[in-house]
């Protein structure tokens, strides 16, 4: 598990982080993806999926390379489909990755017993004799996983998150990680806390692969998690924050029970599926399936506005690409 207060990544001459993707920026937004539009396409299509309910790719943390000016065309698409408006995804700016995320039955045990246990606790200090700490945890609620998008620091939708009453970011936010994630746990904490500007206080970031690693379960087992109740929420929601004593802990050993018990609902599950499966073997031409309707089509205007917004898209990779031109000859 790593808790993060904030890591700036390292810039460029650009101004910019490195990126692991193959290509080069020109400026401050420009970049040489020639031939990449069909990284957008890819997108677009996993999306429409998801809105209906069809996912294609059933990664926890399905990502895809995509500039800042590639993210802006995508973006200018998503706004103009309607059926899009509500899929979540995260942008990472600085690593140039477009992820789509996908939890799985671990994944929500722990969110949700790692939930149920800080309310626990907020509950009880609020009935707790310290006014000012109970009158503050009254304040504090789940947020849960709401859309997050940090001043230039891309997008995200967290698994969890806590904030206080009247503040415009919650100042807590839990990311629960397998290996794919986890590579991205620190950017993912700096564009919280960064593009926050200190609002989101802290990210706490329980990378599901950890103890897999020789020596680290014993290191940790006696440790545990303090967070001070004034970390949810911040000094612009509340002036007297500095003041609020109090503190949630939770040991380490409890949130390997939360793991434990995870990998146990999912055993369970999976065992108790193939039992039925085979108990209630009902031949396929007995089932009386739905009929699927034709899709809805589209009305005029709205073709019209996907299509003035993919004109939009092309006038400015044409535009980049002729500012790239210039350049490279130069």
């Amino acid at each position: 598990m790593e808790v993060f207060n904030g890591s700036p990544y390292t810039p460029n001459s650009s101004g910019r982080s490195a990126s692991p993707c193959r290509y080069t920026y020109w400026g401050d937004r420009r970049s040489i993806c020639k031939g990449r539009r069909p990284n957008i396409d890819i997108i677009l299509t996993e999306l429409r999926n998801r809105s209906r309910g069809q996912p294609q790719q059933d990664s926890e943390w399905w990502s895809v390379c995509l500039s800042p000016n590639e993210y802006d065309n995508l973006l200018a698409l998503i706004q103009a489909e309607e059926d899009l408006q509500d899929v979540k995804y995260d942008y990472f700016p600085q690593l140039s990755k477009f992820v789509l995320r996908m939890g799985d039955v671990i994944h929500e045990a722990i969110i949700e017993e790692l939930k149920a246990e800080i309310n626990d606790q907020l509950s009880s200090i609020r009935r707790s004799g310290n006014q000012p700490a109970a009158d503050f945890a009254k304040k504090v609620k789940p947020w849960g996983s709401l859309k997050i998008s940090p001043g230039i620091e891309g997008r995200h939708h967290p698994d969890e998150s806590f904030g206080y009453k009247g503040a415009s970011y919650p100042g807590l936010v839990i990311e629960v990680s397998h290996s794919q994630k986890s590579k991205d746990l620190p950017f993912l904490a700096d564009n919280y806390i960064l593009g926050s500007n200190g609002i989101i206080q802290v990210v706490i970031g329980i990378d599901l692969e950890y103890r897999k690693k020789k020596g680290m379960e014993a290191q940790v087992m006696d440790q545990t998690l303090r967070i001070q109740l004034k970390d949810f929420g911040n000094w612009v929601a509340c002036p007297g924050i500095d003041d609020i004593s109090g503190e949630i802990a939770i040991a380490f050993s409890q949130l390997y029970e939360m793991v434990e018990e995870g990998e146990e609902r999912k055993q369970i599950i999976s065992v108790k599926r193939e039992m039925d499966e085979s108990e209630f073997d009902i031949p396929r031409k007995q089932k009386r399936i739905r009929v699927r309707s034709p899709p809805q089509e589209l009305r005029p205007e709205d073709e019209q506005r996907i299509t003035d917004a993919e004109e939009k898209v092309e006038e400015r990779r044409s535009d980049q690409d002729s500012d790239i031109t210039l350049q490279s000859n130069e």
